[in-house]
């Protein structure tokens, strides 16, 4: 019986290398990099993909030795293909996103605080100066990346929500809404697609702190997905966190969004009343 017992546990561990092996040694994961998000999407000239998602994955499989394939496409697409098992994973999504469509993903994201900030028109009617002010704005939503699910049943807001920043910001600047709740890379996109002035949108000195304001993107997996493989993303994450390396690549795209950007009037003839 022992000597039964041991040959059992031998198969069972030779089976488990067996899977081991198998899960390891597929050549590639496809990732879905949504078009929605402003950081997530640039092929210029026939070049290929980069973007803040991008790179960041990219140096995760040059540092945990997976390869990954990208694929633009919407969200809602990119769901769709995750639950059918056609994709490995969607970057770029935040935690509420993937635990509402009950998708796996590391515990620590590989990008967070980013803050959600109401913007409006420096010129604005009613400008926003506290939380409770919301109460009499209509206020659009960019629903990916934001928590506000707390002011759905509210009856005195007016809420308009979208996946699409741009088609919020065009309403703001047109004056259909008063405010707009987006990040400032939402507001850095918008502003760099459009040639706008810097100082188009000014961020109400609003503290949202209290309302789920900060959101993290994560790299979400299907429920079926390797467990092996995500532990061991997770720690290649963990080590280029704690080198700042994922950090340095976001401020990469900071700068990229925000250089040479036009001024508004104002600001100008300010400065060059200072000098």
């Amino acid at each position: 019986m022992k000597m039964f017992k041991n040959l059992v546990r031998i198969f069972v561990a030779v089976g488990l290398m067996v899977v081991s092996c198998c899960a390891f040694s597929k050549d590639f994961f496809v990732v879905a990099i949504p078009v929605e998000g402003p950081w997530n999407y640039f092929q210029e000239d026939g070049e290929q993909l980069t973007g803040i998602d991008v790179d960041v994955i990219r140096t995760i499989g040059r540092e945990s030795g997976f390869k990954f394939e990208f694929k633009p496409m919407s969200a809602s697409r990119a769901l769709a293909e995750l639950k059918n098992d056609n994709i490995d994973a969607i970057a770029g999504v935040s935690i509420n996103f993937a635990t509402v469509n009950g998708l796996q993903f590391p515990r620590n994201p590989y990008i967070s605080d980013i803050n959600q900030l109401i913007f409006q028109k420096p010129d604005a009617k009613n400008p926003v100066t506290k939380y409770k002010d919301l109460y009499t704005h209509v206020v659009g939503i960019i629903r990916s990346f934001s928590y506000f699910e707390e002011l759905d049943d509210d009856p005195l807001i007016t809420k308009e929500y979208s996946e699409d920043p741009q088609i919020l910001f065009d309403k703001l600047l047109s004056g259909e809404l008063d405010t707009v709740v987006a990040s400032e890379w939402e507001v850095a996109y918008y502003l760099t697609t459009r040639n706008l002035p810097l100082h188009t949108f000014v961020p109400a000195s609003v503290n949202l702190s209290n309302h789920k304001s900060v959101t993290d993107r994560v790299i979400a997996f299907s429920k079926d997905f390797d467990r092996g493989v995500i532990k061991k993303i997770q720690r290649t994450i963990t080590v280029l966190n704690e080198d700042h390396i994922i950090s340095t690549i976001v401020d990469s795209y900071w700068e990229k969004f925000m250089k040479n950007r036009p001024q508004s009037e104002e600001v100008k003839s300010g400065e060059e009343t200072s000098q």
